[in-house]
């Protein structure tokens, strides 16, 4: 569920209707890809993701589980490296982030060897590549991209002070949970002095919040991180896309909760937590694998509350949901969050 990834988009004025393509229907010539690529990118742009897919894949040569292998890239074909870094975007908006990483891997290979690489393009694909990574638990590896992407855009003429917020926002997380939390305090020191120069729209505030809290009780310093997080709610309440809102609002309902709890306020947690569950069970878009965690959230205030049952209930939901993430580590109780499903 890539948070900011903005692929290009050309015209798409007379296209056929929409459908599974096949690698046979794909002109040979690299120039004559433009229809089709033109059509994965609406499909892209539409949310369908599957369609998008194929549409890509076919256009590219793939064939299906294709994108899991890492082939020698041929001289000539600086042209893949858009299609490349699109694909890897899409899977890793599907959740298959290790396919993902390879793609994205790739593309910045052969933009890295081209002549004249476009320092935008490739500060988009390491983020990207950051995210990949990011939801695989490869914490080191998307320190690593993040860096990449942010030396990149540092170094333009002109440097985006929202691009460079995007990143260092990504950035700021890999330090949380690598356990570097003077960085992580450095790069937030950073966020804090462009937001003075950069407007961001509310989503993006209220998580880069979000994530301040949480950095914030990882540090101990209690009252700053239930402010933050309360802060965060508000504005998050002013962003113009409900169902976006929602997902980052059950974080930091369940954020704010967990350091309530720190402060043994078991009574007063209980409705945050509650109300956060109710969003996750409503359908708010929170990534899968943070649900159990989450959950175990709520789980902890039922039982400090006397609602044995309930919490035993829960954590069972949670124990079923964890077995589909077999190589995710334990997350801390609050959770920091540098991408959520959001329209394009």
């Amino acid at each position: 569920m890539q948070r900011w990834a903005v692929v290009g988009l050309a015209c798409l004025c007379g296209l056929p209707p929409l459908g599974r393509v096949h690698a046979a229907d794909i002109p040979a010539n690299p120039v004559d890809l433009a229809g089709p690529l033109a059509r994965a990118r609406t499909a892209y742009l539409s949310g369908r993701y599957a369609e998008a897919d194929a549409l890509y894949a076919a256009a590219i040569g793939l064939r299906e589980g294709d994108g899991a292998r890492e082939e020698p890239d041929a001289a000539g074909e600086a042209w893949l490296a858009r299609p490349l870094y699109e694909l890897g975007t899409v899977r890793k908006l599907e959740g298959r982030c290790e396919e993902a990483s390879n793609l994205l891997r790739r593309s910045i290979r052969i933009s890295s060897a081209a002549p004249n690489p476009d320092p935008a393009e490739l500060s988009r694909a390491w983020e990207v590549l950051g995210t990949a990574f990011d939801c695989r638990a490869r914490y080191q590896d998307s320190q690593h991209a993040y860096s990449q992407a942010l030396n990149l855009e540092d170094g333009m003429a002109a440097p985006d002070p929202k691009r460079q917020v995007q990143i260092l926002s990504g950035l700021a997380v890999a330090y949380q949970y690598l356990g570097r939390h003077t960085d992580s305090d450095r790069v937030f020191d950073r966020i804090q002095d462009l937001l003075k120069r950069a407007r961001i729209d509310p989503f993006q505030h209220a998580l880069l919040l979000n994530n301040l809290g949480t950095l914030r009780r990882r540090q101990g310093r209690l009252p700053e991180a239930e402010a933050a997080f309360r802060e965060g709610l508000d504005v998050a309440d002013k962003s113009p896309s409900p169902g976006e809102s929602k997902a980052l609002t059950a974080y930091l309902l369940s954020n704010l909760g967990v350091a309530i709890l720190d402060r043994k306020a078991y009574q007063e947690a209980a409705p945050l937590l509650a109300r956060s569950m109710a969003l996750i069970d409503g359908g708010a878009e929170v990534a899968p694998e943070d649900v159990p965690q989450l959950m175990r959230n709520f789980a902890t205030c039922l039982e400090k509350t006397g609602r044995k049952t309930d919490a035993r209930r829960l954590l069972a939901r949670a124990t079923a949901l964890e077995r589909q993430f077999p190589t995710e580590p334990q997350r801390s109780a609050a959770v920091s969050v540098n991408e959520l499903a959001r329209g394009q």
